[in-house]
């Protein structure tokens, strides 16, 4: 019995910040496994196509969308252009569901692939008020490497190795108020320490911080973080998504006034108390294990790294069965997306 190939389809990767290649790069792997093609296309002048990997078809114009013609948009942002073929997928560009906007609907998506339970039942929930989406839990597609690639071993060290990566926001950053106990900690040879700054980080914070510079501290630019949160024994933030994503390695994390502390985080809101904090986690109790574990089941119980090949499968149930009504005339959003893509023909 001969068996029939899979049909090709084709999707598109919508790009507007240099943090969303990370996230869709998994999904567009998953889319080469099937045997189907992608593309991506990038507005704005805030992402870089640089970080494309070789081979990547990039579409430069929104006639070349509409050519290509996705059976899906994926999309870790708020917007996507309606007037793009295809259903609209929101992927999401962090786990921080504490944020106030992470609950945000803004009309345009046709299918929410959610991370886990705790994101899943209140995008339910919404969706009996407003039915024109649905809800499939998928995990999270730029987690699919942390969990599917082989930790590499750390080098024979005798110290934790201690990785800072600080939210952006003006509002919820730790870089001003740790500094100075940063750069006291990193001159006493304790720890190692590694510092990773958000894409959007204020380039005058990220120059102060390069000043730190020594045996003992050193930044990791890579465009990935994965090996930096395998290769790390203790996570410090602040409110920042980063810190779900280190603890599904069922290690502890220490944040620095964090909006909405839980039992499974060491919070702190006065920098002298960094250094007790960083013993506490050195030697984290079974009790802090276990929440950590029981967080973990609410924000992103998938660790088999195949939250990619989930996502195009939500699409195919979306499209067999869509969402109960339309998605609202949302006109001036619309309006507002057109201008800034300068496209104004209506077929």
């Amino acid at each position: 019995m001969t068996l029939m190939p899979k049909t090709q389809h084709k999707y598109l990767m919508y790009v507007e910040q240099n943090y969303s290649f990370e996230i869709l790069q998994p999904i567009v792997d998953a889319i080469a496994r099937e045997g189907s093609i992608s593309a991506w296309y990038i507005h704005g002048n805030k992402a870089n196509a640089k970080h494309l990997p070789e081979n990547s078809v990039l579409l430069d114009s929104v006639d070349a969308v509409k050519t290509f013609n996705p059976r899906a948009v994926f999309v870790p942002g708020n917007v996507v252009p309606d007037f793009f073929p295809g259903i609209k997928v929101q992927v999401f560009h962090g786990l921080e569901w504490k944020k106030k906007d992470h609950f945000r609907l803004r009309g345009f998506f046709d299918l929410y692939c959610t991370h886990g339970p705790i994101t899943s039942e209140m995008f339910k929930q919404l969706s009996l008020k407003h039915p024109y989406y649905n809800v499939i839990e998928t995990g999270w597609s730029k987690l699919d490497p942390l969990f599917s690639t082989t930790e590499i071993d750390k080098e024979q060290q005798d110290k934790l190795q201690i990785l800072y990566a600080p939210t952006f926001s003006k509002s919820l950053t730790s870089t001003g108020a740790l500094y100075a106990k940063i750069a006291q900690l990193s001159k006493t040879g304790r720890f190692n320490w590694k510092i990773r700054f958000h894409p959007k980080e204020d380039p005058q914070t990220v120059e102060k911080y390069k000043k730190l510079s020594g045996p003992n501290l050193s930044f990791d630019n890579n465009r990935d973080i994965t090996l930096s949160l395998q290769q790390s024994d203790i996570l410090l933030s602040d409110t920042s998504s980063v810190v779900s994503e280190f603890l599904l390695l069922n290690k502890p994390a220490v944040t620095f006034d964090n909006k909405e502390p839980g039992d499974y985080i060491i919070n702190i809101t006065d920098a002298d108390k960094l250094e007790q904090a960083l013993d506490l986690a050195s030697q984290p109790s079974q009790e802090l294990h276990q929440l950590i574990k029981g967080y973990n089941q609410q924000v992103h119980p998938y660790t088999d790294g195949s939250a990619s090949e989930r996502i195009l499968e939500a699409v195919e149930q979306c499209i067999q069965i869509p969402a109960e009504k339309s998605k609202p005339l949302n006109l001036l959003r619309k309006l507002k997306i057109r201008r800034s893509h300068a496209y104004y023909k209506f077929k």
